[in-house]
């Protein structure tokens, strides 16, 4: 190649007072043409393929995979959910899409699937596992489903799981799994659970003799948090590559200790610091190895972004990390994309699709979709590789998939971004279409070819044969594929997408495939006391442990586990010496008289004097150096305080208190399903966000509940449904035949762990009784909003299909915001309890009327979730992603909450009616 350089044109006359230097001097400029072959080229095919709507689905899809049944099973983050009647699971039947009722199979698991990991066994029945999950109790879970059924007849199994009897080591949240050539699992990484702290080591499946065989690994220690969802792959010596941020490097599949550290991945030009992994989200897969797998095999990395400004890159890279002086080689894309999705297709190219051209991973994060598919052809060129597909109109960013069919076709699924306009509306929404796009060597008018195969238990190195029709060419111009199986989230093909062409010979349409030898070395022989690693999985997958999960699960509901929805509720003992403590504190933007003070009093019961002396007893108290009053020393807040008493919290949050706040994870979850919308509980439920926001990691006293501070449901001590003390409350009656639902459960779990902790949460040696209490809404604001938003909490859906609310003007969680389930559970548990009356909504103040309340609001880097500062602060990167309500854009959203018309989302082949 020639090239040509040119130097442009600048001053060259003496500077004044200096004649040795030249104007211009070292800042001169100088251009470099270049005239040889083109460093990128991007190839515009007339046959590009194209995208078609499947089907109509049911939720957003976390975890993608097809079955060995030919169907498509679906898990969301059942629990975090915004449909109370998801169960969390579903399996898709691809032969009946075209009856939406029949397609659909529900299916359910017991704990948070959210951001979970997720491969398929080797074994015949190509079970599928899931790991980890969201918080709590999901984040130790291992979840097994054993697919069932055939086209067009529903298979009977579901998910199965105990904590019990199965569970992770360590809790993990965002983590991978990978499949190491022994067949163990190996789980790397992740956090400890909702933004929670980092988790920098890894574990095996099934888990190893000896106590904690959990291993640290300190580069995930300093890359975090940037390094969630590592790349894990098996390279052909069995050793394994894991890339993390933007580093990578091999380890040994026995030790786990470092074989070789890999050079930086690149990223982008002008900031060194892109990273490849969650939050800077790009994917990875291995490319194909052909017969007989003695070239070094690479790895393809796609997209991903920059700290700061979130620019995504626009660029590809590869690597053969085996052979000798490896390097990165980049590939320019021709556009950015950050959480794409790349599938391995049968004929050795790859499809990267979805995504967003700025931000990063999480809610609120990705902007400006990439609706452009593109075609990676390892098989060209450097430089050469990429072709420019279509295009589609649906944004598809954080939370989608792209998933290989078995008919060659590519799912296309989800999209949950969760970024909003001023109004609360979305500016990306919730996708529930289901697409497939059409690759080009399904588009050329040519009949599929078939085969049939009769012996489906192979060993390596074995040979065995099949049957093929051709409709088109002959098989001397035949390929063939082996694929792995895989299962994909977040872009992370946890299989590696891996791809082999084997070698094979024909006699007619019989045909004899030569199955890949066993190329593993010494170094993935397990030493003798990792025998149980190698032994306990494979076509026996933990054996024992599964058949005792089995065992549990055709006996009933597990003992036990607080999270499974299914178990009947227990009339448990009373707890002993704990007695209800109620204090009720009034707010409002004027103080009560003391006539109407006495007149109130005249119309309570016997009962509500006696509780108003009690609270007349347990006044809030005064620090010991008088600086301020405190309603307690450590407040757990129920989610029905922070929408409908926010300025209670704001007070807690003031310079000179004492208390020390606990916001549960449940109630943060409540403020999430709640701050959808218009109506006036969404924007309550923003504004406390907001507060959070501004305040948790910043302000010492306001802490996340830690993700281990809980006391499982069945240790806690319950006194008798309906006692004396709430016998005449009629909400209270009927609530104690209704069973508690699990974010009850949650926020009880939660104050019962923060009373037993208490002393080490205060960190006050010297404090020897302190007050705990839970802070709830009280039973007359609670009753009110019951009362307003019972038409829609009365109607429950039969359906599987969750169809939309019937009224923009109310919300299907508002009741989780009254405070009436948390408080009689509580009662039960013997939890103290203060009480606050609802604040009235009040319009926004003008700008030069702001007080400092408000002004304390501050803005911080939205993310994935919150931050976990039980202990103190974190970083500010891991913001909630709530935006800043302006006083004028607060009045603008009570105008549009007030639309003239209700539009509603026709259900498919509903016929729309003309308006009466």
């Amino acid at each position: 190649m020639v090239g040509h350089m040119s130097r442009i044109r600048t001053a060259t006359w003496p500077a004044l007072g200096t004649p040795i230097h030249l104007c211009g001097g070292s800042d001169r400029l100088t251009t470099y043409y270049w005239t040889g072959t083109p460093l990128h080229v991007w190839n515009t095919p007339a046959n590009t393929g194209y995208y078609e709507l499947l089907i109509g689905g049911l939720v957003v899809p976390l975890i993608a995979t097809v079955g060995i049944n030919n169907k498509v099973s679906f898990v969301e983050k059942w629990g975090t959910s915004e449909f109370t009647n998801s169960t969390g699971a579903y399996e898709l039947d691809l032969s009946l899409v075209d009856n939406y009722l029949l397609a659909w199979r529900e299916m359910h698991v017991k704990t948070d699937v959210f951001c979970s990991a997720s491969i398929i066994l080797p074994d015949k029945g190509a079970r599928q596992i899931n790991l980890g999950g969201w918080s709590l109790t999901s984040t130790y879970g291992v979840r097994l489903y054993y697919p069932d059924g055939s086209p067009g007849v529903n298979g009977t199994h579901d998910w199965e799981e105990n904590v019990n009897e199965l569970s992770l080591q360590r809790g993990r949240w965002y983590p991978t799994a990978m499949m190491m050539p022994n067949g163990s699992i190996l789980v790397v990484g992740g956090e400890t659970g909702s933004n929670g702290p980092p988790q920098p080591s890894l574990e095996i499946l099934p888990k190893p003799p000896g106590n904690d065989t959990t291993i640290t690994l300190d580069y995930l220690q300093r890359t975090d948090p940037n390094n969630l969802y590592p790349f894990l792959l098996v390279l052909p010596s069995g050793r394994i590559f894991i890339g993390y941020y933007n580093e990578a490097r091999i380890l040994d599949p026995v030790t786990f200790d470092t074989v070789t550290v890999l050079p930086n991945m690149p990223g982008a030009v002008n900031n060194f610091l892109a990273g490849r992994t969650y939050p800077m989200e790009g994917t990875a897969v291995l490319l194909p190895q052909y017969a007989p797998y003695t070239d070094p095999i690479e790895i393809l990395v796609c997209g991903g972004s920059t700290p700061g400004a979130g620019i995504a890159l626009d660029n590809c890279i590869t690597i053969a990390p085996e052979a000798e002086n490896a390097t990165w080689v980049l590939e320019r894309m021709p556009s950015k994309r950050v959480m794409p999705c790349m599938v391995t297709l049968p004929d050795g190219t790859y499809m990267i699709m979805n995504g967003g051209q700025q931000g990063f991973a999480g809610f609120g994060l990705g902007n400006d979709p990439n609706l452009n598919a593109l075609l990676y052809d390892p098989s060209q060129p450097v430089g050469q590789r990429i072709s420019i597909l279509n295009n589609t109109i649906v944004a598809r960013l954080y939370h989608s998939e792209a998933t290989l069919l078995p008919d060659g076709r590519v799912l296309v699924s989800g999209s949950d971004p969760e970024t909003y306009y001023a109004n609360g509306s979305y500016v990306y929404p919730e996708e529930f279409r289901i697409e497939v796009y059409i690759p080009p060597y399904l588009n050329q008018g040519f009949t599929q070819p078939t085969f049939t195969i009769a012996e489906t238990d192979w060993n390596l190195g074995g040979q065995y044969t099949i049957e093929v029709t051709l409709f088109q060419g002959t098989t001397n111009t035949m390929r063939i594929s082996l694929i792995a199986a895989s299962s994909s989230t977040h872009g992370n093909v946890m299989s590696g997408g891996r791809i082999l062409f084997p070698e094979f010979s024909c006699s007619g349409n019989t045909c004899t495939i030569t199955a890949p030898p066993n190329v593993y070395g010494p170094a993935t022989t397990p030493a003798p006391n990792k025998l149980a690693m190698s032994r306990a999985l494979g076509a026996a997958f933990l054996s024992h442990q599964v058949e005792q999960l089995e065992k549990t699960v055709t006996r009933g509901p597990a003992s036990g586990n607080w999270r499974d929805r299914r178990q009947p509720q227990a009339d448990l003992g009373a707890h002993p010496n704990q007695n209800r403590r109620t204090t009720t504190v009034t707010h409002g933007p004027k103080q009560r008289s003391p006539s109407v003070q006495k007149q109130t009093k005249k119309e309570h019961t016997d009962r509500e004097r006696d509780h108003t002396e009690q609270r007349h007893r347990d006044k809030p108290r005064r620090s010991s150096d008088g600086v301020a009053d405190k309603d307690a020393d450590l407040v757990v807040v129920d989610a029905s305080v922070l929408v409908h008493a926010l300025h209670q919290v704001k007070k807690w949050c003031r310079e000179g208190r004492e208390e020390i706040v606990i916001v549960p994870l449940e109630a943060l979850n409540t403020l999430d399903l709640l701050k959808k919308g218009t109506s006036p509980v969404a924007q309550r439920a923003r504004a406390a966000s907001r507060i959070l926001e501004a305040k948790v990691g910043t302000n010492p006293r306001i802490r996340v509940q830690r993700d281990d501070a809980f006391v499982p449901w069945d240790k806690i001590g319950f006194k008798d449904p309906v006692t004396d003390d709430d016998k005449d409350k009629p909400a209270a009656q009927a609530l104690h035949l209704s069973g508690s639902p699990e974010w009850v459960r949650r926020m009880i779990c939660c104050a019962r762990w923060e009373i037993d902790h208490a002393l080490s949460t205060l960190d006050k040696p010297a404090l020897k009784d302190p007050k705990v209490v839970l802070a709830v809404l009280s039973h007359t604001s609670a009753q009110a909003q019951v009362d307003r938003a019972a038409p829609e909490s009365t109607s429950e859906l039969s359906s599987p299909v969750p169809l939309p609310a019937p009224s923009p003007h109310s919300h299907r969680y508002e009741p989780r915001s009254a405070g009436i389930l948390i408080g009689h559970w509580a009662t039960r548990a013997g939890i103290p309890i203060l009480e606050f009356n609802s604040t009235p909504m009040q319009s926004a103040a003008p700008a030069q009327h702001r007080g400092a309340e408000d002004d304390e609001r501050g803005k911080r880097p939205p993310g994935r979730g919150r931050i976990n500062s039980h202990s103190g602060s974190g970083p500010p990167t891991r913001g909630t992603g709530l935006v800043e309500r302006p006083p004028a854009v607060m009045q603008m959203m009570e105008v549009v909450a007030q639309p003239s018309k209700v539009v509603r989302v026709l259900a498919r082949g509903e016929k729309l009616e003309p308006d009466p």
